[in-house]
């Protein structure tokens, strides 16, 4: 045995955060808890594997989300945001793997990809924020107003009309979700 050569000491630890956590907010706890909750039941009931690994790579991506956004707070909106590009990127690579052509091992990967859309969605639905269509009757609304007052001229002017300070309190969305609307409604319109 080698002799200690250091003194232990009892002494509290200066500037070393022990454990201390941001303030988020309880519905996103609440979310990332059911999905912590869903992976244990799914680990302990041993569950459909391809749901157990969606639930994994969203917690990874929420993890990889935390750690970007360090020192900040995080609300549902953010967590929807990332949910949302989860979905769009797994419909943009499905269809990479779907194109005519592609070997069957891409056409299974495409097949997976779409497997796990339906998980992530449930997940999103369980959020409590806006969905599209309730964001894109808002944002109608406020097109078919400046449309009836000074006419649709671009989504430029569509974009400065939102009330941007207040959709998250207000219409429970994201600045994300609500960007993604605009073009949308604009084109229905225009």
């Amino acid at each position: 045995m080698l002799p200690i050569t250091r003194r232990l000491t009892t002494a509290p630890l200066k500037g070393i955060r022990l454990g201390f956590r941001f303030k988020n907010t309880a519905a996103y706890d609440s979310a990332i808890q059911a999905l912590r909750q869903d992976l244990k039941t799914s680990i302990r009931m041993k569950a459909d594997v391809f749901e157990r690994n969606v639930i994994k790579s969203i917690l990874t991506e929420v993890k990889n989300l935390e750690v970007a956004n360090a020192g900040k707070d995080q609300d549902e909106f953010q967590l929807y945001d990332l949910l949302a590009k989860m979905v769009n990127q797994r419909k943009k690579t499905a269809e990479e793997y779907l194109k005519e052509g592609a070997p069957d091992r891409f056409q299974q990967m495409g097949l997976n990809e779409l497997r796990e859309i339906p998980y992530i969605e449930k997940y999103m639905r369980e959020l409590p924020v806006a969905s599209e269509s309730e964001i894109e009757a808002r944002v109608e609304a406020i097109a078919k107003e400046l449309q009836k007052d000074e006419g649709l001229s671009s989504p430029k002017a569509l974009f400065g009309k939102i009330p941007w300070k207040s959709i998250q309190e207000d219409w429970h969305a994201s600045r994300a979700a609500v960007s993604a609307v605009i073009p949308k409604v604009y084109e229905k319109l225009a």
